[in-house]
């Protein structure tokens, strides 16, 4: 191999990685304008989805829950969410669900239902367990379900907006929810969640 034939391969074997250099030098400024529409696309969608999930939900909870009336018990959960809407829609919504969470392990408890230890701490496996059971039944389980994946995109989903609108919908969907399930469970009724507080 001569001299000639020894550049021209180091030429050729240099090309590719040079060109993209030069192409990522060059396309800098472009493809960083680009990113901030690309994630706002991404969290529009994300947004946009959420509401489409409430919307489903609040739709699901009216049909299949419209004869539940509150029960007074869930007075204390409207009072304490309402005040945390005007200040964090978010956490309204992660309390909600921890109400929810408190009355799934409630009816476990009071039922003396034979479980795991860790399946408190799992509350989405621990509500198959109550329909299992027919402790629950399959329209409460799926409504339980429904509300669970909402709050984690709010849990998970940093840049989500959730408004205060999102806030009471999910509020009202809980609370016919938590409802529903107590008028079920009404052997031990005064043992609910809401009256050990």
């Amino acid at each position: 191999m001569n001299i000639l034939e020894f550049i021209s391969k180091i030429i050729e074997s240099i090309a590719w990685p040079v060109s993209i250099i030069i192409l990522g030098i060059v396309l800098k400024n472009p493809i960083k304008s680009l990113i901030p529409l690309l994630t706002k696309l991404k969290y529009k969608d994300i947004e946009l989805q959420f509401g489409n999930d409430l919307t489903n939900l609040t739709e699901k909870v009216n049909q299949e829950l419209a004869n539940v009336q509150n029960k007074p018990e869930t007075d204390d959960l409207r009072e304490r969410t309402m005040s945390i809407i005007q200040v964090s829609p978010k956490s309204a919504i992660i309390e909600v669900w921890r109400d929810l969470e408190r009355v799934i392990v409630g009816i476990s408890t009071r039922n003396k239902v034979d479980l795991d230890r860790n399946l408190l701490k799992k509350p989405i496996k621990l509500a198959e367990t109550l329909l299992k059971e027919k402790l629950i039944d399959e329209t409460q389980y799926s409504i339980i379900e429904d509300m669970r994946i909402l709050r984690n995109k709010v849990v998970h989903y940093e840049k989500e907006q959730i408004t205060a609108e999102n806030a009471l919908e999910y509020l009202d969907s809980g609370i016919k929810l938590i409802s529903s399930l107590n008028k079920n469970n009404t052997s031990n009724n005064r043992n609910s969640p809401y009256s050990q507080r």
